[in-house]
């Protein structure tokens, strides 16, 4: 809900703006919206990735704590073929 009475204020910011232009000052309030919208799912999207690569970043540092060394068993066993 508080998105949708964001999205009306910005609305009516930008039509007041544009009063001086003349009657379509709400169409280019709208056309303003309109290219604002994608620049703001662009920049949400990015820092939803950024936030999934420092999650994964931290899991993959835990697992590299977590993990042995193999047997040197294995290790001579492999280098005598």
């Amino acid at each position: 809900m508080l998105d949708h009475e964001h999205a009306r204020e910005t609305l009516a910011r930008l039509t007041q703006r544009f009063q001086n232009f003349g009657a379509d000052a709400q169409t280019m309030a709208l056309k303003q919206l309109n290219q604002i919208l994608p620049q703001q799912g662009i920049v949400m999207a990015f820092a939803d990735v950024f936030l999934m690569l420092a999650v994964l970043f931290v899991a993959f540092g835990m697992l590299a704590v977590v993990m042995r060394r193999p047997a040197p068993q294995a290790a001579s066993a492999a280098a005598a073929r």
